[in-house]
């Protein structure tokens, strides 16, 4: 149990599905859910240097108490604390473990109870949908944590996470300078500890889409997946990987599995989107994004908007983006999507007027999203100007080039060829 005290609830795993990580919720039914026998549920409570901490373990088709206790400890003690509760939880369960599993159960990244206290903190303002105040204190803390102890492995790791974070959570999203940051940190993760799960994930998205090293990306994806199975997260980015790739029915597997780990997961249940989309498959698509719209329209409506379209239909979710863009604190995405929904519908100065808007905004836009709108305005330079744009800035969406069927008018372009292979795409 290495990071699964929070100062709200005791958790099993860092991998736990998303909805269990911030509120107090049923056991019974997490544990049913989580199809396990038994299930450690607990609270923490810390009153300047000193840890309270009750736990009980639960039988999960009954509810039944198989064993509680209340610890009380300096918070100094965290670590050998944990090893306690583990040890009694798996003679409670009359668990016979063998030596490997149990050097894991009393396995410790760090020996120094001041790094791991910062190693929680930053663990706590990097989780979940964070924004960019909680991230930079999260970075802050895991600093702090490598600081007080330069072989936390796992730290360096979750420093790494948080960079990866941080690269769309931004007012000015910037891969380039991101990126590599946490490259670096997962390189150092994993020099300490070649085994440390938590860093291959940040250093294959570091590898994919910041260096375009595709193969490189591939195997730390791949290697990520081998020490973590059950990580909906790790399935996820590596079916949009493979999305990017053009190896649709491995994407769907990938994602069909993230979905089955995490099924409240919001990101596992929409990444299989992409891949209809991307494969062209545009009846699954659209189906997807219809039931994704209703809360994610900024995102949803840059797909629905050309399906119709190309599809001859008018486009249905123009007075939402229109109602959405009036109440929203960030208008600037609302704006763009605007733009390219009236230039699909051959509004060009409606759509070039909105355009012109996005400068008003402090918050910046993809400039492959840009480059969408100039697309379907017909203005060819611009659009190839815009995704030179976001080459340079490497975003995230220059890897769709390949397969983006928005694209499909510039593929006869010679600069288009230019563009792939500028990225490592093959055409």
């Amino acid at each position: 149990m290495q990071d699964c005290v929070t100062y709200d609830r005791l958790q099993l795993d860092r991998r736990l599905p998303s909805k269990y990580r911030s509120l107090a919720h049923d056991t019974r039914a997490i544990g049913n859910e989580l199809h396990v026998a038994s299930l450690l549920d607990g609270t923490v409570e810390r009153r300047d240097d000193q840890l309270w901490l009750r736990v009980k373990l639960l039988r999960v088709k009954d509810g039944a108490l198989l064993w509680s206790d209340v610890y009380h400890g300096a918070f100094a003690d965290i670590l050998t604390l944990q090893d306690e509760i583990a040890e009694r939880a798996a003679r409670a369960l009359a668990l016979k473990v063998n030596s490997a599993e149990h050097r894991s159960m009393h396995r410790h990244y760090t020996s120094s109870s001041d790094a791991y206290q910062h190693y929680i903190a930053g663990r706590y303002y990097c989780s979940g949908a964070a924004n960019e105040r909680f991230l930079e204190k999260g970075i802050l803390f895991f600093e702090q944590a490598t600081a007080k102890d330069p072989q936390f492995a796992l730290a360096y790791a979750s420093l790494a996470a948080c960079y990866v974070q941080l690269t769309s959570a931004t007012e000015q999203p910037s891969a380039l300078e991101f990126l590599p940051k946490a490259e670096l940190a997962a390189q150092r993760a994993l020099e300490i500890d070649g085994n440390a799960e938590e860093a291959y994930l940040p250093l294959a998205i570091a590898r994919a889409y910041c260096n375009w090293d595709y193969p490189g990306a591939e195997a730390a994806f791949r290697r990520s997946i081998d020490l973590a199975p059950d990580s909906s997260e790790a399935h996820v980015a590596y079916a949009g990987f493979l999305t990017s790739q053009g190896r649709f029915q491995e994407a769907e597997r990938e994602a069909h599995k993230a979905a089955e780990l995490d099924p409240f997961s919001w990101n596992a249940n929409t990444v299989i989107n992409d891949v209809y989309f991307f494969g062209r498959r545009y009846g699954e698509a659209a189906e997807g994004f219809e039931k994704s719209r209703v809360v994610d329209l900024d995102s949803a409506g840059w797909y629905l908007a050309w399906i119709y379209a190309s599809r001859g239909r008018p486009i249905p979710i123009i007075q939402e983006l229109v109602k959405a863009r009036a109440a929203a604190s960030r208008k600037a995405i609302f704006t763009a999507e605007l733009a390219y929904a009236y230039a699909l519908q051959g509004m060009d100065s409606l759509a070039e007027s909105y355009v012109q808007q996005l400068s008003q905004y402090p918050e910046s836009i993809d400039d492959y999203l840009t480059s969408l709108v100039y697309v379907a305005i017909g203005d060819t330079d611009r659009a190839f100007q815009f995704l030179a744009r976001a080459r340079e800035k490497r975003s995230w969406r220059i890897l769709d080039l390949k397969v983006d069927p928005r694209l499909d008018s510039l593929r006869s372009d010679s600069r288009f060829g230019e563009l792939l292979r500028s990225v490592r795409l093959s055409p």
